[in-house]
């Protein structure tokens, strides 16, 4: 900008060289000082600044991180926004599986009843069945960790095969038949039977009659579950081992032996023996814990956020800042909740400078909407603004109070990492959870949503500068008074500190100490005035930078409204002007 004002002042010198042009040239003027020197004294030098504003310091695009936001009542701030997915391994709990227990036979004598009865072609004799046991036992072995304990199994339909046969017969029987036969199997078997009712609360199977062709006699128990509680089996979580076993016995019955000729002994050898199938478990009822892996959440990109809000003495804080998750629960239909805790890392030189945790060590994934989605709010408070697609209704607020603080440190972290810290189905009790089939994982995503702030004590500098007043008649004046006077109006919430330089031909600044002023808050129309202090010069001034310095306080979210305008200024300048003739 020209100094048209000083134009009277610097004709001056023109007129004295025209003087001295008048001058006969035999005169000597060698010793003559033809220096002209002439006092400046308030030359008013207009200056005109638009209004300086948070807009024009932080400069954004449509794909930055930074955008600028919209609460339900109209209040615009700056908030950086980043979102990403994340998975986990599929759950698996693998089957329980064990071979049938190897029974050896068991024979016993049985003698005769009273009645005989007889015929010419045939001979028939009743005997007592006394009681006659065997046991069995299956050790079941590397039971899945996350199996706690076991109540009961669902298993692929087995079968325990009863034989009953009086084997010193040989071809000579012609039938058996069993009459009130009662058998004692486990407990809390779910068993159909092929011949007979099977009671799962007593173990007791009673069959009225069972008539065999032959010998031997078989009665085929197919099983679909046990009640392993029901027989006392409990799960070794050390050494992942069961043992479940227990008792097969014929308690009584009468047995009748119709032979094809000669005559029946007294007593006679009754062999009973089992045939125990393997155990395959398809699901299983108990306590279950379940630690998932392979959970990965995406890093949280800061590498393009503006750069003076990397600059020096710049602490980054975070007004409320909030994470939101969608996430499903793949065991939610099982009636089984999920629990993670969450910790995010400040990545500085691809190293973690700092962890921020969220206040309880974890928050629950419940179970009533099945598999959901479940939406959660991760924030210091409840936010009175929710981002759009996180039903409030559903939303569930956990408490983070550090995360205020995760930018805040030294220099901007280059990245924020998201680690969920022991994901997990917590020890539960399950209801027929199933075995050896693969669920899908955890599968989610997530939103980081920061209003941005400044920690107490960083600063936001706007700037705006007036130049090019500089030619060679400006250069010429030594100024020893300088004087900016004007009105503020500031739409900042906080104090502001104004101060200025003066800048050379080269741009840079003079070395001269001006005065500062402090703005109060939301200032209107506010007076001041800055000048040169006492006893500095300044000399090829070519312009001036007003610099407003914002001293943050941590809460106050960054607007692209918050402005701040100079009006009325007006820059005085005294001191002398030199000019050789």
């Amino acid at each position: 900008m020209k100094l048209s004002c000083l134009k009277r002042v610097l004709a001056m010198p023109a007129l004295l060289l025209t003087l001295a042009g008048c001058i006969e040239e035999g005169y000597d003027l060698a010793d003559i000082d033809t220096t002209s020197r002439f006092m400046v004294n308030d030359l008013v030098i207009p200056v005109n600044l638009d209004a300086i504003t948070l807009k024009s310091v932080i400069d954004i695009d449509e794909d930055s991180k930074i955008q600028i936001y919209t609460t339900a009542d109209g209040r615009r701030y700056y908030a950086v926004k980043e979102s990403g997915t994340f998975t986990s391994d599929p759950i698996t709990v693998d089957e329980v599986v064990c071979a049938g227990p190897i029974i050896a036979p068991n024979t016993i004598q049985i003698a005769q009843l009273p009645e005989i009865s007889g015929g010419a072609a045939a001979m028939s004799m009743s005997y007592k069945i006394d009681p006659s046991e065997s046991e069995f036992v299956y050790d079941i072995e590397n039971i899945d960790e996350a199996i706690r304990s076991v109540s009961s199994i669902k298993v692929k339909p087995m079968a325990i095969v009863l034989s009953l046969s009086t084997p010193d017969m040989g071809g000579s029987v012609a039938s058996l038949t069993f009459e009130d036969l009662k058998i004692y199997m486990p407990k809390g078997l779910t068993a159909t039977a092929s011949a007979g009712e099977y009671d799962r609360a007593t173990g007791l199977l009673s069959i009225d009659r069972l008539v065999a062709q032959g010998a031997e006699a078989k009665v085929v128990v197919t099983v679909t579950a046990i009640d392993m509680a029901a027989n006392g089996s409990v799960l070794n979580y050390e050494s992942h081992s069961l043992n479940y076993g227990g008792k097969m016995e014929v308690r009584s019955g009468t047995l009748t032996v119709v032979t094809t000729g000669g005559e029946l002994p007294a007593t006679i050898d009754f062999t009973t023996s089992y045939d125990f199938a393997d155990i395959e478990a398809t699901a299983f009822s108990g306590e279950i814990e379940y630690n998932l892996s392979g959970v990965d959440v995406n890093d949280i990109d800061l590498s393009d956020l503006p750069d003076f809000l990397a600059g020096e003495g710049t602490d980054i804080s975070l007004v409320n800042p909030q994470i939101y998750l969608k996430v499903n629960n793949p065991v939610g239909n099982d009636r089984l909740d999920c629990r993670t805790g969450l910790t995010l890392s400040a990545i500085r030189n691809s190293q973690v400078s700092a962890t921020y945790t969220i206040d309880n060590p974890y928050f629950t994934i419940g179970c009533e909407k099945g598999e959901g989605p479940y939406y959660f709010c991760l924030s210091p408070s409840n936010p009175a603004d929710v981002l759009p697609g996180y039903p409030v209704n559903e939303l569930s607020h956990v408490g983070f109070g550090e995360l205020s603080g995760v930018l805040s440190g030294d220099g901007l972290p280059s990245s924020l990492g998201i680690r969920l810290n022991d994901p997990c189905i917590p020890t539960q009790t399950v209801a027929d959870f199933g075995l050896g089939k693969d669920i899908a994982g955890v599968d989610g995503s997530y939103e980081f949503f920061a209003p941005l702030a400044l920690e107490d004590g960083s600063t936001i500098i706007y700037t705006d500068t007036e130049d090019g007043w500089s030619d060679e008649n400006v250069d010429a004046i030594t100024i020893e008074k300088f004087e900016v006077s004007a009105t503020a109006t500031t739409d900042v919430p906080l104090a502001v500190k104004l101060t200025a330089k003066v800048l050379g031909k080269d741009g840079k600044p003079i070395e001269a100490e001006l005065s500062s002023i402090e703005l109060p808050a939301n200032a209107k129309d506010f007076p001041f005035t800055i000048v040169l202090g006492e006893g500095q010069t300044v000399t090829n001034l070519d312009g001036i930078t007003f610099t407003a310095h914002v001293k943050a306080d941590g809460q106050t979210a960054l607007s692209p409204e918050q402005n701040i305008v100079l009006k009325n200024l007006k820059a005085k300048v005294s001191g002398h002007y030199t000019k050789e003739l």
